[in-house]
C-alpha cells in the first residue's frame, strides 16, 4: 500500500463530510468538553495555590519558583484531562478503523 500524495486539505475534509456527515467532525468532543471544566479547575486552583505557597506573587522574577508552580499545576490538569481524552479516542477509534485508502 503506497501513500496518495495528491490529496488536499480540502479533499480530505470533502471525503469524510461523504463518509459520515457533520457529525463525524463532532465525534468525541462531548466527552472532552466535560473533561476540560473539572482539568482547567484544577489546573488555575493548583496554580494560584502554588504560586502563593512558593512566593511567586513577590516583586522580582524567580525562576526556580515559577517552573514548580507551572509543573504542579500542568501535572494535574493532564492528570485530570487524560482518562477523559483517552474515552475519545475508544469513541472513534472505529471510525478510524474503518477509513478507506483515497
Amino acid at each position: 500500500m503506497q501513500a496518495n500524495h495528491n490529496l488536499t486539505f480540502r479533499t480530505i475534509i470533502s471525503n469524510l463530510y461523504k463518509e459520515a456527515g457533520i457529525k463525524r467532525f463532532w465525534k468525541g468532543s462531548s466527552v472532552i468538553a466535560t473533561g476540560c471544566i473539572p482539568a482547567h479547575a484544577g489546573y488555575f486552583s493548583v496554580y494560584e495555590y502554588i504560586k502563593k505557597y512558593t512566593g511567586v506573587d513577590n516583586s522580582g522574577f524567580q525562576f526556580v519558583a515559577s517552573a514548580i508552580t507551572g509543573c504542579c499545576s500542568t501535572f494535574i490538569h493532564d492528570f485530570i484531562i487524560t482518562p477523559y481524552d483517552g474515552k475519545r479516542i475508544l469513541i472513534i477509534l472505529p471510525l478510524l478503523l474503518n477509513l478507506k485508502s483515497y
